[in-house]
């Protein structure tokens, strides 16, 4: 902000052949405008000229008008509209990591497919594709990334032959062994075998992501069945969002 000396300075170059009188009145303190009267030392009528101390006009030497950007207003406008953004963007924050990852769209009641995809993962998947299966929704059932060159115990019954389904069983190592991977080999097979139809098998926080990668690979008609995972689901929501952000900047292909 320009000097008070600067104010009078270029307020007496305006007003050529007269005295200047300034007082600051009760206005003037609330408003820290300086008011000035102009007394003619030349027959004329009688100037006023108020001096604005807030924001002032004449404060550059070229005549421009003076810099408001720092001024106390300025600065609590540019506050609250911060405050505003940042707001707006936590509702919206919460509200994705509901809908995506914590409530994410699912088929309840699944219809016959071609076939059942089991990603891998946290949660009974293994069993959930199990009971899918017993439920003649599909003539075959495929396990993504099932561990059957272990001989842990919680490798996949089902590929490592110690249990045996009524339908055909199919195993797979997708390279990469991410839900990427596991997408991109399970739309090859659906290239391979002409299926049109899949219920996809993943945890609940997984869905909206696995949804779009499958998508990405083709055109087929999707039903997303979820399970629960062991963890927590906040920290599952945390895990996706990461996910999330990379699939749609560094991974972006099938």
């Amino acid at each position: 902000m320009a000097s008070l000396s600067t104010h009078f300075a270029q307020a007496q170059q305006r007003i050529s052949g007269s005295a200047v009188t300034c007082e600051l009145g009760e206005a003037g303190r609330r408003s820290r405008d300086l008011a000035c009267q102009v007394n003619p030392t030349v027959d004329s009528a009688d100037q006023a000229v108020v001096i604005d101390l807030e924001t002032p006009a004449l404060a550059n030497a070229d005549g421009t008008p003076g810099d408001k950007s720092f001024s106390p207003r300025s600065k609590r406008q540019a506050l609250v509209r911060l405050g505003a953004l940042g707001f707006v963007g936590a509702i919206a924050f919460v509200v994705l990591t509901w809908l995506w990852f914590l409530s994410p769209n699912v088929t309840a009641d699944p219809q016959a497919a071609d076939a059942i995809i089991v990603l891998a993962g946290g949660g009974d998947r293994t069993g959930k594709g199990a009971e899918l299966a017993a439920a003649g929704l599909a003539p075959v059932i495929v396990y993504a990334d099932p561990g059957r060159n272990t001989g842990s115990v919680t490798a996949n019954p089902y590929c490592n032959g110690r249990e045996q389904l009524a339908i055909d069983v199919i195993c797979v190592d997708p390279q990469p062994a991410k839900t990427q991977g596991e997408a991109r080999a399970a739309m090859l097979l659906a290239a391979e075998r002409g299926w049109e139809n899949l219920i996809v098998v993943a945890s609940t926080d997984q869905v909206t992501r696995a949804r779009r990668l499958f998508n990405r690979c083709g055109d087929i008609e999707l039903q997303m069945v979820d399970v629960e995972h062991d963890s927590s689901p906040l920290s599952r929501a945390a895990y996706e969002w990461g996910a999330t952000l990379k699939a749609h900047t560094i991974k972006r292909g099938c």
